[in-house]
């Protein structure tokens, strides 16, 4: 722990920020969402497709559906996923996605083994956590996030500036600030 360095915030906030915000990574992300989750969860043994009891369903439906839907977030947008694992009263095991942002992850790159420390405001190390790292968009040694959006994020500016200097032109064209009007001279005649 004593060498580990902190993920770069930023880097965190931007990605989620932008695969919410940007329109076209977030239809992207609701079609993808809407292909893998449009049936919900079914449950296969050896005999095929088996109906489930509906606590299980209703545990499917309440708490699995959504922690895979936010796994899919996590990875979108930051390239791994920081699980907790909580109990509920009767007994039940779930797990759910941290939000990257309201914790604090750091790095341990040691010899290309990553480890995780996931703690909270307090310096605290958070119970019962893992982080999901096999995706292929593994932070850097050094703490930078590599993620699909992060990956986009220089592309998606420069079409914003793009876009917002096209947009002050044609502003600037509609209500000029000099207007000039030529004036016939005998000699043109």
């Amino acid at each position: 722990m004593d060498n580990a360095l902190p993920i770069n915030r930023d880097d965190l906030s931007n990605g989620i920020l932008f695969m919410r915000l940007t329109p076209t990574i977030n239809t992207c992300r609701n079609i993808i969402q809407q292909q893998l989750f449009s049936n919900g969860i079914t449950f296969g043994g050896a005999k095929g497709n088996t109906s489930a009891d509906p606590h299980m369903q209703e545990v499917m439906t309440d708490f699995w559906l959504p922690f895979c839907k936010n796994l899919l977030d996590a990875v979108i947008s930051q390239g791994f996923a920081i699980v907790r694992v909580i109990t509920m009263d009767d007994g039940l095991r779930v797990p759910i996605i941290l939000e990257s942002t309201v914790v604090n992850v750091y790095l341990n790159y040691n010899l290309g083994v990553r480890e995780y420390f996931i703690k909270d405001n307090e310096n605290n190390i958070i119970p019962d956590t893992i982080v999901l790292d096999s995706f292929g968009f593994s932070p850097t040694h050094n703490g930078r996030i590599c993620s699909m959006v992060c990956n986009l994020l220089p592309t998606i500016r420069y079409m914003n500036s793009l876009m917002g200097t096209s947009l002050s032109m044609e502003q600037t064209r509609a209500s000029p600030n000099i207007l000039t009007e030529s004036v016939e001279l005998k000699s043109d005649n």
